[in-house]
């Protein structure tokens, strides 16, 4: 399972993930994040199997520094994207996704 987001200042919400999905038994678990803290890459590092990060700078004030436009997406936004999602990659085999439109959880994974 990859799990990625746009960037890791304190690493909590990748941890509570990781978590979770540890409960499940992955057979490998990788973290993939464009930036984050250094405290945050050693943290989360030690928790998964492959931790990727293309930049981890000595001065870390927050991820929206790193991002040319770190505008807000609406809810509207996200629930079009995500009903898209699952209408393009349901063809896959291999592919799990659950989107719970009451809530806007999406949960997706690719397996082998």
């Amino acid at each position: 399972m990859i799990i990625t987001d746009d960037g890791m200042a304190t690493g909590r919400t990748i941890l509570a993930t990781i978590k979770m999905l540890k409960s499940r038994r992955p057979q490998k678990l990788v973290v993939a994040v464009p930036v984050a803290s250094r405290q945050a890459a050693l943290r989360i590092r030690q928790e998964v199997d492959d931790f990727i990060c293309l930049y981890t700078p000595s001065s870390f004030t927050g991820v929206s520094r790193f991002y040319a436009d770190f505008s807000q997406t609406t809810d509207e936004e996200v629930m079009m994207l995500l009903k898209e999602l699952n209408t393009e990659t349901m063809q896959y085999s291999g592919y799990y996704s659950a989107l719970k439109p009451e809530t806007g959880f999406l949960m997706a994974a690719f397996t082998d």
